[in-house]
């Protein structure tokens, strides 16, 4: 019983292994592999064994649905995530999970653009008179009550744009007014 729970554990065991000669092969270029495996203290012998060993079936899909999910992302112009990226793949017979899509995204470095819907909220083109500027720029005062300044702000609420105007005396930055309105 015991003998069976660790082979099914197996995989588990040996991924610092495999972390290891995926190191050595990423740094085969700069440094000899002898010299790695003692200093990262594993066999020459088994790395090189690991090497040259055929690719799974596994590792064969993996490396498939790879390709495609980064061709898929491309053709979006990465603006698709998983959830969309999972759909276009099954749409094309291609069986597969979102989370298995996103497993592959996080590992292929891939993440969607997510653009910011703009609402146009000022009309400069408007009939209405404009107010003078008074001010000038000029928000230093000596005194309550002496300038004023006033303030639009909206805010999106799941049935429609809420407005709030407040009206701000500039010697203390209190608010002497507010208006809430919705459109």
């Amino acid at each position: 019983m015991r003998k069976r729970n660790l082979k099914k554990g197996g995989s588990h065991l040996f991924q610092g292994r495999l972390r290891k000669y995926e190191f050595i092969k990423s740094h085969m270029n700069l440094f000899a592999v002898e010299k790695m495996c003692k200093i990262i203290n594993t066999s020459s012998s088994s790395f090189y064994k690991w090497i040259s060993r055929p690719k799974s079936n596994r590792d064969k899909r993996t490396e498939e649905l790879s390709i495609l999910v980064k061709q898929e992302h491309q053709d979006s112009d990465q603006i698709y995530g998983s959830p969309r990226i999972t759909l276009e793949l099954n749409k094309k017979n291609h069986k597969i999970s979102r989370s298995y899509v996103a497993r592959l995204m996080r590992k292929l470095n891939l993440r969607s653009k997510i653009r910011k819907k703009f609402k146009i909220t000022t009309d400069s083109k408007h009939s209405f008179q404009l107010a003078e500027n008074l001010l000038g720029r000029n928000f230093f005062t000596d005194g309550l009550s002496q300038k004023w300044v006033g303030d639009i702000t909206y805010i999106k609420t799941g049935s429609g744009w809420l407005y709030l105007t407040t009206v701000i005396d500039l010697a203390d930055r209190k608010i002497i007014g507010w208006s809430f309105r919705m459109t």
